[in-house]
């Protein structure tokens, strides 16, 4: 498995459809907070990161949009979208990869907003339930 992070223009522009095809369900389900094009302006922007990750015959499986927040006390990766092909199984072989990059990064830890399906493969690579998270339309 081949890791490719889209960081610079030349990057972006032959990588970012493979990132956004594989994200666009998961986007779809929070298009009231953002937009592909939204991630896509902030990868270009360098507010937020893409990481694609393929087969080594160069077939896309999974990709993800993410950003380091600073804590008062921490700092962390947010992963603001994952998706992907047969996810579970790319998931374990590419996870210690990610974690071992975001730990040398200097973030402390790894965090997500997730539906239910979602949820369940972010379970089964350590991800832990901490909080509930809620709105109030104002």
């Amino acid at each position: 498995m081949r890791a490719i992070f889209l960081t610079t223009p030349e990057l972006i522009d032959l990588h970012w459809w493979s990132v956004a095809s594989l994200i666009a369900d998961g986007v779809e389900q929070v298009a009231d907070e953002y937009t592909l094009e939204d991630l896509a302006q902030m990868v270009v922007e360098g507010r937020a990161f893409a990481g694609l990750f393929t087969e080594d015959d160069g077939r896309p499986v999974l990709a993800m949009v993410f950003r380091f927040k600073q804590y008062p006390r921490t700092q962390v990766v947010h992963i603001m979208a994952l998706g992907g092909r047969d996810l579970a199984p790319v998931a374990i072989t590419f996870w210690r990869q990610f974690t071992e990059w975001a730990k040398e990064s200097g973030a402390t830890r790894i965090e997500a907003c997730a539906a239910p399906a979602m949820t369940r493969v972010l379970r089964a690579l350590g991800f832990e339930h901490r909080y509930n998270f809620l709105r109030f339309e104002v």
